[in-house]
């Protein structure tokens, strides 16, 4: 005796939906890939973010670079002032 079994697979047709929604396990499905997708974009933007805040504070360094080197050598020069070697000259040990 041959016992014959027929799967048929589950697909998701007018004969499924019901009052025009599709099942719960479809539309949890769905949303799991929209939910992916929207963190897929969520990462893009902040790593395009990122990049343009890195090129900004580069622009910024090239755009004063004059003014910042100006004002290392006032404080260098200030320092250098404040901190003379006559000062510990009769330090002793």
């Amino acid at each position: 005796m041959k016992v014959i079994v027929f799967f048929r697979p589950i697909m998701y047709t007018s004969s499924n939906i019901i009052g025009g929604f599709v099942s719960q396990s479809r539309r949890s499905v769905q949303y799991e890939q929209e939910e992916f997708t929207m963190k897929v974009a969520r990462f893009v933007l902040k790593v395009v973010a990122l990049s343009l805040a890195g090129a900004a504070a580069v622009c910024a360094i090239i755009a004063y670079w004059d003014k910042l080197v100006e004002t290392c050598c006032c404080v260098k020069s200030k320092l250098q002032r404040t901190t003379s070697a006559a000062e510990y000259a009769d330090y002793e040990e």
